[in-house]
């Protein structure tokens, strides 16, 4: 007698979706997982940054202003403080 082949739990589709039944024994390849991104740093904004930069009202009030003229928005930590290097040295 031979014995008859057990019925798949689930068919492959005509359809090419990928998905293929949890019994066959056919290699498909796995995906390749990407990188994981680099930890980024956070965007923050203005008022944010101004909370923890420590910086005088003054000084805070005219950067307000330069930023607005600039339409700086939200940037990391390390941008809001090229840009207020950049604030110090333009000229008055």
């Amino acid at each position: 007698m031979t014995r008859k082949k057990p019925k798949p739990i689930m068919q492959e589709t005509k359809e090419d979706t990928g998905i293929k039944s949890p019994i066959s024994n056919s290699s498909t390849p796995k995906p390749m997982m990407s990188n994981p991104k680099p930890n980024e740093l956070p965007i923050i904004s203005f008022d944010v940054w101004a909370k923890t930069s420590g910086i005088k009202m003054d000084q805070l009030a005219g950067f307000r202003h330069y930023c607005n003229k600039n339409k700086l928005e939200r940037l990391t930590i390390p941008d809001w403080h090229v840009e207020f290097s950049k604030f110090l040295r333009k000229p008055v």
